[in-house]
């Protein structure tokens, strides 16, 4: 009886053990994750801001985001070294932001035009495309904007079609777009989303894109070497 007490006595304790050991684990894998994320949030961060920096000094656009990128770095700081401490591998950003090379296949996209009618780009297959993206804040965009009617009016029915990718809302994209007398179709993105994938944040840029959807030139920054794409 005794040995039976006894046996019983050690199985308590080997299970306690391992209950003890399995929780030491969970709790470290437990701060490791929690690390991680905060190193993920942080580099997110810091991106985004990134972003705002690059497109804000490109475009033209009011604005600095010196604060808010310092203010990322020393958190993504702080979280790379909780990352360190817990053993997790560290990855730099590979963000692409100076644009897509002469006969890369233009990503395609789904956005809503004006009047919230979705389209991609593959519609549009078949034609010559002048893709350009802008903004109803943006100033050089506007003033580009009466040539590309230009363009427009005089290369549509021939071998050439003004497409535009802009940011900001529906109701500031259509007076800008009316009182400029824009025709040719203007889609709209969330933030950069489609800006991304063509690997440049700033606002104007174009590209010219061949009847089997390939990008025929690299990415055109300002109106001048926009409107130069169809010379």
């Amino acid at each position: 009886m005794f040995a039976l007490t006894v046996a019983l006595a050690a199985s308590w304790l080997a299970i306690g053990g391992l209950v003890w050991l399995l929780y030491l684990v969970t709790k470290r894998h437990g701060r490791m994750l929690a690390a991680y994320q905060q190193l993920r949030d942080h580099a997110s961060n810091l991106e985004n801001a990134l972003t705002t920096r690059t497109a804000t000094s490109q475009s033209g656009i009011a604005g600095d985001a010196d604060q808010a990128i310092e203010y990322s770095r020393t958190k993504q700081n702080d979280a790379a070294e909780d990352a360190r401490r817990s053993g997790l591998p560290i990855r730099d950003t590979t963000l692409k932001r100076d644009g897509l090379a002469p006969g890369t296949k233009a990503p395609n996209f789904h956005l809503p035009d004006l009047n919230g009618v979705h389209h991609s780009l593959r519609e549009f297959r078949g034609k010559r495309l002048m893709l350009v993206f802008s903004d109803p804040e943006c100033g050089p965009c506007q003033a580009l904007a009466p040539s590309l009617q230009a363009v427009h009016e005089r290369r549509q029915g021939y071998d050439l079609m003004v497409l535009m990718v802009s940011r900001g809302d529906q109701s500031a994209n259509r007076q800008k777009a009316e009182e400029k007398g824009l025709t040719f179709p203007i889609l709209l993105q969330k933030r950069w989303e489609v800006s991304r994938q063509y690997a440049m944040f700033a606002t104007p840029i174009g590209y010219l894109i061949n009847e089997r959807g390939v990008l025929s030139s690299g990415v055109a920054i300002g109106s001048d070497a926009i409107l130069g794409l169809v010379d």
